[in-house]
């Protein structure tokens, strides 16, 4: 969240700033449950808890699949990092490239193309892991 703001600040225009105004309501009241203003409170915390600290106690297989384009790439890539240091083999990582968090393209302008619908081709890769011995 902190991030896309800092995309759109200036010297004038401190987004970042406001966004850390915004996580410290949050985290001052992590169990709010009402969403009239979007996500909860409690949902944006508990979605904020890396992931990292559960995933990477597993040993059943794992695949992680993610878009180069979406805002949460660069911790997907740092946990597959993380896992090669630690010689994991049950994690499978696939990056897509070029898309968002749902698999959609990106235009020139940074706008999703939702005319290209990459889900079929996603899902047969997820198949495709599954049947492997």
């Amino acid at each position: 969240m902190i991030e896309q703001q800092r995309a759109f600040e200036s010297d004038t225009a401190k987004y970042g700033e406001q966004a850390f105004d915004k996580w410290k309501t949050i985290i001052d009241d992590s169990n709010n449950m009402d969403a009239s203003n979007g996500d909860t409170n409690k949902a944006t915390y508990e979605f904020s808890i890396p992931p990292i600290n559960y995933l990477e106690k597993l040993k059943i297989p794992v695949l992680i699949t993610y878009g180069t384009k979406d805002y949460s790439c660069p911790f997907n890539d740092y946990f597959r990092v993380q896992m090669m240091k630690q010689r994991r083999a049950n994690f499978t990582f696939r990056a897509y490239v070029g898309v968002e968090h749902n698999f959609f393209p990106l235009k020139a302008n940074g706008e999703t193309n939702f005319e290209i619908f990459n889900w079929d081709k996603v899902a047969d890769d997820w198949r495709n892991w599954l049947k492997k011995p």
